[in-house]
Formats: C-alpha cells, structure tokens, sequence
C-alpha cells in the first residue's frame, strides 16, 4: 500500500479540527477522525484519482464534513500538504508549496 505522510502544517490542519470538532462533541470528533482516515485510504488506494489543485497536487473530499485533503503526487510517500476546511482560502495552503 502507498504510504502517506502528513507534514507538520497539515498535522497541525488536523489538531485545529479536532479541537474544533471536540469541543462540540465527541462524537462528532470520532467521526471526523473517521471520515478523515477513509478519505486517507481512498487515496492509497486510487491516489490519481481525485481531481487535480496545481501542478503535481491533488484534493480529495472528505465524504461527510467541509474538509478536502490536499496531496502532492510526485513524492513517494504521498504528501498530504494541508486539510483544508473549503470556506478557507486556497492561498493558506498554497504557500506551503
């Protein structure tokens, strides 16, 4: 299976969520850790299949909340440079390019 990796500024993309969503609920935080590890393993699995965001990047959607997951290709592992919520701008992560 292909390897994925999360650089810091993407880790730190998830804490924020997290914290965000466990301060609602539990529960809710469960199931965006959820949602979030199957975007991951879709991904691995297919990792050209998710619609191109630049040059050698791609973006998965996560199924079930507002978040996309945005990888760089060209690596081995795989890089996952940020999880973004989609009313944020697409120039916060693409600094980190």
């Amino acid at each position: 299976m292909i390897r994925v990796v999360f650089e810091v500024a993407a880790q730190a993309d998830v804490r924020a969520a997290m914290a965000h969503y466990s301060a609602v609920s539990t529960e809710l935080a469960t199931r965006f850790a959820t949602d979030l590890d199957d975007a991951v393993g879709r991904i691995q699995q297919l990792p050209e299949a998710w619609p191109p965001a630049g040059a050698g990047l791609r973006r998965c959607l996560l199924r079930h909340f507002p978040y996309s997951v945005i990888y760089r290709t060209a690596f081995d592992p795989l890089r996952v440079l940020a999880v973004m919520h989609h009313r944020q701008s697409a120039g916060r992560w693409q600094g980190r390019l």
